[in-house]
């Protein structure tokens, strides 16, 4: 071997070394997660804090649980996004749910995290799924949306126009440095403007509701995937309430109606679209969830139609304020006891 060749080999191996460290060892412990978690991508950096909300080694909030289910354990996973994250939902709910299930050992993990869609949901429930769970609560409606606010022709329905951790591939699903290159070039390349308008003659283009046959999709295959693990799916209608006479000035000016004093999260709807936009857009996804529960034989807890009149639940358009978190866990306990959801032998 030459003295030139011997260089080449030399510079190969140390490359390939650190490669393989940068890949195996290096971005995972930055991150905190396991690597499978790192690629998956829709976790959040453990031991990071988010009103006071500890973030979990499993890039969630909740229980850390193992691969193994003890026996006398129930497993319940929750996929949402900020809705079941704000205000210590999560926390709230479990007390809630273990009192409906005496003798029995309740291990919840809160996978909702803000921002997240049905996507988000689809790609944590492919990671998940091994764990074992019971029960799967779904809460999605209104992040959707975010979707729509696009021509058709830039519209993706895995939503990777929206974010770069949507983008799958066989490379970016295997390589951490693939990711976090790809990640970082998509940070620096412009992402198309929001564009708030229903279509119309003018606008034949213009997405609207494309999101609808996305969430359906994404729901059909998690609920394929709960079924083909042992989990039993709970879809939950999502609830709102958007007064008639809704605007920015007057959100602004905390005249709208609800009741959030300390300005917890507090969003404009125009953070999603106009205000009948997002009106129209919730009762399509809402819609979509009610078919799906019957085509699928689902469970479905509508929230929406017990939840949504009640303005004074709300401290914006989507966020309960402390009671309505309140009206939530006791509107879905009593749903679980009325459906006997935790009964053995229950009714599938």
């Amino acid at each position: 071997m030459t003295p030139k060749s011997t260089y080449s080999l030399f510079i190969v191996v140390i490359v390939t070394a650190v490669l393989l460290i940068g890949e195996f060892i290096l971005l995972p412990a930055l991150s905190g997660l396991n690597r499978e978690t790192l690629l998956m991508g829709f976790a959040g950096k453990p031991g990071s804090e988010i009103d006071g909300q500890l973030i979990n080694t499993m890039g969630f909030t909740g229980d850390v649980i193992e691969i193994e289910k003890q026996p006398g354990t129930v497993r319940i996973l929750i996929l949402g996004g900020s809705v079941m994250f704000n205000r210590h939902l999560g926390e709230r709910l479990k007390p809630q749910l273990q009192a409906l299930l005496p003798g029995k050992k309740l291990e919840l993990v809160n996978a909702g995290l803000r921002s997240h869609t049905t996507r988000s949901s689809l790609l944590k429930m492919r990671l998940l799924q091994k764990y074992q769970f019971d029960y799967v609560f779904i809460y999605h409606g209104i992040n959707d949306l975010w979707a729509n606010h696009i021509d058709k022709s830039g519209y993706r329905p895995d939503y990777s126009h929206l974010n770069s951790w949507y983008e799958r591939s066989a490379v970016l699903d295997h390589s951490t440095i693939a990711r976090s290159i790809f990640n970082t070039w998509r940070m620096i390349k412009p992402l198309p403007v929001p564009q708030y308008i229903f279509p119309d003659k003018a606008n034949v283009n213009r997405c609207a509701f494309c999101s609808v046959k996305s969430l359906e999709e994404n729901l059909e295959e998690i609920s394929s995937i709960a079924e083909a693990s042992g989990s039993r799916i709970v879809l939950i209608t999502f609830a709102s309430n958007i007064p008639e006479n809704y605007s920015r000035k007057k959100f602004l000016e905390n005249t709208v109606g609800y009741i959030n004093p300390e300005d917890y999260d507090r969003r404009d709807i125009f953070n999603w679209g106009p205000p009948d936009y997002v009106r129209e857009g919730l009762k399509r996804h809402n819609t979509a969830l009610k078919t799906l529960a019957t085509k699928k034989h689902l469970a479905l807890w509508d929230a929406d139609q017990i939840l949504s009149p009640h303005i004074e639940w709300f401290g914006d358009a989507c966020h309960f304020n402390n009671e309505g978190v309140d009206r939530f866990i006791e509107g879905l306990g009593n749903f679980i006891k009325t459906e006997a959801l935790f009964e053995p032998g229950r009714p599938e």
